[in-house]
């Protein structure tokens, strides 16, 4: 299992890292401070030339040049790019959220993604507490850009890193690009609201899925909402080419059988072969969210499927579904 720490940049306040690396906070500090005790990484954006018939040509492409330390090229990216330094990003989490971390790190041999957390309000469900991180995910190297999280993983290393993105429960509140101008005061905005809310949402969703583990499901009722979270496309009405009717029909086919796959999967999860998943309607969805992420195979990237794809829609779907369900009781 690889940490992929950059260095020993990394914090964790009161908790021990599992790969005992960076520091421990014995009090909460903010992310500047906490930034200023670790090896400076900042970046900075080139010029990139290239050799052409033996003449130096200035490229319209520039380089992002990681400064501390060695210098090395972590990526490449338009005249656009509006670099900013993970120093700025600790200045505006503590001026946006004004919390204490919970934990901040560099990851990746060249430290070009950098990580901050924080505690929101926990939701106490009859005695099993769901605590929730907001998670700021930050890339260096041109592409990746920032990313806003509502997650349940507390986020140490590269595997909770992944972790927290590929969890279902995970929700992708904002995305940005470094080729915005206003990128940072977005951000920031954005901080400020995802915090904000959650203080006064938290108890509308303890309230919520507390009536979802004290709603009891049956087989017979859990079959009805696997149906319903995993629908049949319809079969071809009598209106219709003949000539597409026999592809197209088979292509219905394939889709429905899929689906059938996907129900008899969640309700194996539901009766018994999942993780802590009781017989209600916290475990219906809980079976979705295990087989979406877990057990569901993939030829593409599960990653961008489920933050983006299909199978984020299916669990916000389970959600819809259970929710309805909880809200006639």
């Amino acid at each position: 299992m690889s940490d992929n720490i950059y260095g020993n940049n990394v914090y964790s306040l009161k908790q021990r890292m599992w790969h005992s690396k960076g520091t421990i906070g014995e009090v909460g500090e903010g992310a500047f401070s906490i930034n200023g005790r670790m090896a400076p990484v900042s970046f900075e954006i080139r010029p990139y030339h290239i050799i052409l018939n033996e003449e130096m040509k200035v490229s319209k492409d520039s380089a992002i040049v990681r400064m501390a330390g060695h210098e090395v090229v972590v990526g490449m990216t338009k005249g656009r790019y509006q670099l900013t330094q993970p120093v700025v990003y600790c200045q505006i989490f503590d001026t946006a959220v004004g919390k204490d971390v919970e934990t901040l790190g560099y990851l990746g041999t060249n430290g070009d993604r950098m990580f901050i957390t924080w505690e929101l309000p926990s939701i106490d469900v009859h005695g099993d507490k769901v605590q929730t991180y907001g998670f700021l995910a930050v890339g260096f190297d041109g592409k990746f850009g920032e990313h806003l999280y509502l997650t349940n993983v507390r986020v140490v290393c590269n595997n909770t890193w992944n972790m927290a993105i590929n969890d279902g429960k995970t929700a992708s509140v904002y995305s940005g690009k470094h080729n915005m101008l206003t990128h940072e005061s977005r951000l920031a905005s954005w901080m400020k609201y995802v915090n904000d809310d959650a203080e006064q949402k938290v108890m509308i969703y303890q309230n919520l899925f507390r009536k979802m583990e004290e709603t009891k499901v049956g087989t017979d009722l859990a079959a009805t909402l696997f149906k319903d979270i995993y629908p049949h496309k319809d079969e071809i009405s009598d209106y219709y080419p003949s000539e597409l009717r026999e592809q197209d029909s088979k292509t219905i086919d394939v889709f429905n059988l899929k689906q059938d796959e996907a129900r008899s999967l969640a309700m194996n999860l539901f009766q018994g072969a999942g993780i802590q998943i009781g017989q209600t309607a916290w475990g219906v969805y809980n079976s979705i969210t295990e087989y979406e992420n877990h057990v569901r195979p993939s030829k593409k990237d599960r990653v961008n499927s489920i933050l983006l794809g299909n199978r984020q829609g299916t669990m916000q779907n389970a959600m819809a579904v259970v929710t309805k369900l909880v809200g006639n009781k």
